[in-house]
């Protein structure tokens, strides 16, 4: 049976729908199912989008059989297959990391563009919408050469989040700042000139990105209550 959420709840699936199969027993534990799971999820004091909840359903996602439906995939074409899972596009994780943490957000959503406009692209898909007009740090609709280089003090902060851009920063304050970093600046249409924006911290939203909190992979397969 589907959760009435209310005002943000988190659910261990999303929207509330119910785990396919609520018996099944959670890999880490001997003895929490997916039915008592989904029922911490929604008593739990966690809303959407925030840290927990994400946990709960990436388990939700990973061990619970949780419907897919509506959530955003890292290719626009319908079924389409990652074509280099086990390539490291942005800090040390793969392809096949970044596509559970797509899957946390709406296919509709301005954030599920973002993901195929860099990670999906970045892992091979086309991507036609997405990539179209989208701000590259290299100019025009050059790729980046290396997206998993970094691009600060913060080793999880890499050229591929920078443009992923979930800070909202103009596109010419992105490529001024850093496509010295990123691009081989002498085949950029990009100006040379300083930029007047600051560079983004290890404490921005940015830098911060849910997909750098990989170790959340981690805690999903060793969650235990």
């Amino acid at each position: 049976m589907k959760t009435t959420l209310t005002n943000g709840q988190c659910s261990l699936c999303a929207g509330g729908a119910a785990p396919p199969n609520p018996s099944k027993l959670l890999i880490s534990s001997d003895n929490t199912t997916c039915k008592s799971l989904a029922v911490e999820a929604a008593e739990s004091n966690s809303t959407i989008g925030d840290e927990v909840c994400n946990e709960y359903l990436l388990i939700g996602l990973t061990e619970c059989d949780c419907p897919r439906e509506g959530l955003c995939t890292l290719c626009e074409e319908e079924g389409g297959a990652i074509f280099e899972p086990n390539k490291t596009i942005s800090f040390d994780y793969t392809c096949s990391d970044l596509v559970l943490e797509a899957l946390l957000e709406s296919k509709e959503s301005a954030t599920c563009q973002n993901w195929r406009a860099t990670a999906g692209v970045y892992c091979g898909c086309t991507n036609p919408v997405a990539a179209t007009g989208y701000c590259r740090l290299c100019g025009e609709e050059k790729l980046l050469p290396e997206p998993s280089r970094p691009a600060g003090a913060n080793p999880r902060t890499t050229c591929m989040t920078v443009e992923f851009n979930e800070a909202g920063l103009s596109c010419d304050v992105l490529q001024s700042t850093y496509a010295d970093l990123c691009c081989d600046t002498s085949d950029t249409g990009v100006s040379d000139a300083p930029s007047l924006a600051p560079t983004l911290s290890e404490t921005s939203k940015a830098s911060n990105l849910s997909f750098f909190g990989l170790s959340s992979i981690a805690f999903a397969l060793s969650f235990s209550v």
